[in-house]
């Protein structure tokens, strides 16, 4: 029978339980969590998968002694959010209250960082979610929430059921914020500055480990992303997600493209691979660049031989490159000049932000000139195909694109608009705004096992 509990309200923060709890006995969050045996999964029913509908998965794993990671799965590789607590306080017996920040998607909208707490109650081997507030608001009352009780999550004696990682960690990459003309003809005198992501590893053996560098497009570190991660993970590859906006202070450049010059993130991915092939538990002859819409350009450009002796680190270099709905209008010199390693793009047919068929002339090219590059194209589905969050498929208007303008590099490294054969600038006339983004199931499914099987390859997995 559940013990008997006494209603507790929170809507403050931790400082505000110090008072209606005096006697909460301080320790660090690992000591709680390992107290009440809380790391693991949990489920309201470890039998069945997870579900978004009826069976929701919690992982609890320890990063360091002050920190604990939450992930939230409605899905074999689909995360809503991932909370990660700094604080955890003993209310009373079989009662604990944690804090932290959560990023990803919660009741109807994306956050990053944003702050969370709970009061959970604890039996052997379950807990139940008791209250908690969002941003200073309340989620959950009284083991109710929407006036539905919450379940109580089960200790599952497999951690199989859902993926996770070993160990997670935080990179710090220093790079540079270049123009696209300094970075075309080799110049590194543009300002410096230092991104950071989160490095996950899938394994605790002592193994160096196949990696795969993740680069975000205009929106920023989005949902679609976290799921992929999950999908890795499980297969035995490591993650590395550089977020190249916060550390230049933006979040999202969807509606203004100027805001961040369009090469800065292939060179953060050349110095992105300096540092993974240098970390203790990554194989260097094995780490894979996959990027989406904007961030594509990162797997698409960094293969040519005339950027990599620019930019590229001595010593190291990516074993395959996935661009997914990248835009292929912009046409660099050289551009079939590329290393021998494999290249695949996924694209949507139905793509509005980034067209398709820019992607369909530069395969064609390459694969004149004997290169080992695919495509493949999804029938009916748009951008953001593999987003969740954009389930059913919506309007955005302010969102801004340049696919109906032709762009290409001159040989003093300025990039043209081809139909003025001017410097290309987003206030063109060929650049407008508006395009409808949507998830698609059968597409997001297919390019899953799509990029797995490709990868099982490229990076040599067993």
């Amino acid at each position: 029978m559940p013990m008997p509990v006494k209603t507790l309200r929170v809507f403050g923060t931790l400082a505000a339980i110090a008072f209606v709890a005096p006697a909460a006995q301080a320790a660090s969050v690992k000591e709680i969590f390992e107290k009440y045996n809380l790391l693991g999964t949990f489920a309201w029913d470890c039998s069945r998968p997870p579900s978004p509908d009826n069976n929701w998965y919690y992982v609890n794993r320890l990063i360091d002694a002050d920190h604990v990671r939450r992930d939230f799965m409605t899905g074999p590789s689909t995360r809503p959010w991932v909370a990660v607590f700094d604080k955890a306080v003993e209310l009373r017996p079989n009662e604990i209250m944690v804090s932290g920040l959560l990023t990803g998607r919660i009741i109807g909208k994306t956050v990053e960082r944003a702050p969370v707490d709970g009061v959970w109650r604890i039996e052997p081997n379950r807990i139940q979610q008791w209250s908690s507030t969002f941003e200073g608001k309340p989620l959950i009352s009284g083991g109710r929430l929407d006036n539905r009780e919450m379940p109580w999550n089960h200790k599952c004696a497999s951690p199989s059921a859902t993926p996770q990682a070993a160990r997670t960690e935080v990179l710090r990459v220093s790079t540079r914020t270049l123009t696209d003309h300094q970075f075309l003809t080799g110049a590194k005198d543009g300002a410096a500055v230092v991104i950071s992501g989160e490095l996950r590893i899938p394994k605790s053996a002592d193994e160096r480990l196949p990696a795969i560098v993740l680069v975000h497009g205009s929106g920023g570190i989005a949902r679609n992303l976290h799921d992929w991660v999950g999908a890795f993970n499980a297969m035995g590859v490591a993650t590395f997600a550089p977020d190249s906006f916060t550390g230049r202070g933006l979040k999202s450049i969807a509606g203004n493209q100027a805001a961040l010059p369009r090469l800065v993130q292939v060179f953060d991915a050349y110095r992105t691979l300096e540092v993974l092939a240098k970390h203790p538990r990554i194989d260097p002859a094995r780490i894979a660049l996959m990027g989406w819409s904007r961030g594509g350009a990162a797997p698409l450009h960094a293969s040519l031989r005339r950027l990599q002796r620019m930019h590229a680190p001595a010593g190291a270099a990516f074993a395959a490159y996935i661009p997914v709905y990248a835009p292929c209008h912009v046409r660099l010199r050289e551009e079939e000049d590329v290393v021998d390693k494999p290249t695949r793009l996924f694209h949507g047919a139905a793509d509005e932000l980034a067209s398709v068929e820019p992607c369909r002339a530069y395969v064609e090219r390459m694969r004149k000139a004997g290169k080992d590059v695919q495509l493949t194209e999804y029938p009916g589905a748009r951008h953001l195909f593999d987003d969740v969050d954009f389930r059913p498929a919506r309007y955005v208007a302010q969102i801004q694109t340049s696919r109906r303008c032709r762009l290409e590099e001159t040989a003093k490294g300025e990039i043209v608009n081809v139909e003025t054969n001017r410097p290309f600038s987003f206030n063109d006339s060929c650049v407008i705004r508006g395009a409808t983004l949507g998830y698609d199931e059968t597409a997001y499914k297919a390019s899953i096992q799509a990029v797995t099987q490709f990868l099982r390859t490229a990076l040599k997995l067993h």
